[in-house]
């Protein structure tokens, strides 16, 4: 908590219910108005069913103040299992923190990620992992991550790339097409073994694929010409379900951003990430994402991959010295054991 703020017990926290949409939407889009450079998440579709969407087991908190009808702040959190130092262990990953400007500096913040770390604790016992991520200038939530994680790690980064313009030179014999269930076995053979010695990745099942896609999470896959799958990778099309907006863009940024191409021209960004990526050869996997960059570029205009900066993605994602932004996250965890520095990471998708 910031110095000279008072906890209040005038708030009420309960379980977020589908009803709370239109009272989560104003939240999470209210902002003060800024003189600086800002963003904000707009919402396309009710926020409680973008999460559910995305997260189908997710659970959230809401705070309720008494001198309001709407809500004061929420936060939520999902589960999964999840590879952990040489075990498969239940977690829970914490997101989507959002206390309304009104009500800063009076402790909510603290209350809402107790809920949280209460909520995980009484499900998955002190015997399974917490996380959450943010950029790593995000003072503010480190801060608060402060209070319950026992490490923290800033290996993990992602640089988003705008969509292709142009279609990509597949190699001979690859084509790059929808996951079918078919495929899902050999799918979760292969990303479980290209990932076999990450933290922190989620082990796919032919079952747990199936039951994860829909029109917003959809799988890609490479194959040659005798059928095999060479790569593949998981998409979750945020931009169908929220967008981000930049308003008071500096002039230099504006005129920077003719050539790098750093924001969208319209300052909305409606976003794709990738994840879960795993190939036998880099060649192939470079050829699974420029396709996918060209698939989706109208239905987005920005596509990312969370990666390991240690690890063999960043060559694939064709990351190069001038492609900005090159956002550096730092991850909070609690485990039963502390995590091995010289593994790599992996990360799932946001919620």
């Amino acid at each position: 908590m910031a110095q000279g703020a008072v906890m209040e017990s005038s708030f009420v926290l309960r379980e977020m219910q589908p009803s709370d949409g239109p009272a989560l939407k104003r939240l999470m889009e209210h902002d003060p108005v800024a003189s600086g450079m800002s963003m904000t998440t707009r919402f396309l579709v009710d926020p409680f069913q973008a999460w559910r969407t995305l997260k189908p087991g997710f659970v959230g908190v809401v705070a309720e103040a008494p001198d309001t009808s709407d809500l004061a702040g929420a936060a939520t959190v999902s589960f999964d299992e999840m590879q952990f130092e040489n075990q498969v262990l239940p977690s829970a990953f914490l997101e989507n923190l959002k206390v309304d400007h009104a009500y800063r500096g009076r402790g909510l913040g603290t209350q809402l990620a107790q809920w949280r770390i209460d909520t995980v604790r009484a499900r998955i016992g002190d015997g399974g992992v917490i996380l959450t991520g943010t950029t790593t200038d995000n003072t503010a939530s480190i801060a608060t991550m402060k209070k319950w994680a026992a490490q923290f790690d800033s290996s993990l980064m992602t640089v988003p790339r705008p969509a292709r313009t142009r279609p990509p030179r597949l190699p001979a014999g690859v084509t790059v097409r929808p996951a079918e269930p078919r495929d899902f076995g050999e799918i979760a053979e292969k990303s479980n073994r290209f990932h076999a010695h990450y933290n922190l990745y989620p082990p796919l099942s032919p079952e747990k694929l199936g039951n994860k896609l829909n029109e917003v999470l959809h799988y890609r896959v490479a194959a040659d010409s005798s059928g095999s799958l060479r790569a593949g990778a998981l998409l979750s099309v945020r931009g169908q379900l929220m967008v981000d907006t930049f308003t008071n863009i500096p002039l230099p940024l504006r005129l920077a951003n003719r050539v790098l191409h750093v924001l969208p021209r319209d300052g909305v960004l409606r976003f794709m990430e990738v994840a879960f990526f795993w190939f036998d050869e880099p060649a192939v996997g470079r050829c699974l994402w420029d396709a996918i960059r060209w698939e989706f570029r109208q239905q987005v205009n920005g596509i990312g991959a969370v990666f390991d900066v240690r690890g063999p993605l960043k060559d694939v994602l064709q990351v190069r010295p001038w492609h900005m932004p090159k956002i550096r996250l730092t991850t909070a965890v609690r485990g039963p054991v502390p995590l091995n520095p010289d593994r790599l990471l992996c990360a799932a998708p946001r919620g």
